[in-house]
This record gives C-alpha cells, structure tokens and sequence, in this order.
C-alpha cells in the first residue's frame, strides 16, 4: 500500500507561484482536482508528471525524481 506526499506537492505549488487555477487551466481539470491532489487524493503517476511540467520543472529534473518521493510506501503491520 502506498500514501501519496500531499506536503511535497503543496509545498511544490506554493514554490512555483502558481495559483490552483491557473495550474488546473494549464492541465485541463477542475481547480478543485488541484486542491485535492494537494490535500487528500492521489493524482496517477501520469499526472503527476503533468502536474510537475507545470510547475516549472524540466523533463531531466522529472526523469531524475523517483517516485518513491511522491508515493511512500507504508510496511504492512505484521500479525501479532
């Protein structure tokens, strides 16, 4: 199971100096999928890398970034 990095993409959105809606123009979705993406859902590995086009970072930066960052894995709790 994994768990999206909701403060890394806020923290992210907050850096580029965008606005939600400005960045859900840009991808072509809903200002209040931005605010989700930022505070409780997780956005497709896809999208993600849409998302951070817009923000500003470059296809190398993209490439570079492990999705580990983003998606953390959670350990399953063992049976006592």
């Amino acid at each position: 199971m994994s768990k999206f990095n909701h403060p890394k993409l806020s923290a992210e959105i907050a850096r580029s100096g965008l606005t939600q809606i400005q960045i859900s123009e840009r991808l072509g979705v809903h200002y209040n999928t931005i605010s989700a993406w930022a505070n409780s859902k997780s956005p497709h590995p896809d999208k993600l890398y849409s998302i951070l086009r817009v923000l500003g970072w470059d296809c190398e930066a993209i490439a570079n970034e492990p999705l580990g960052e983003w998606y953390l894995v959670n350990e399953a709790t063992p049976a006592p």
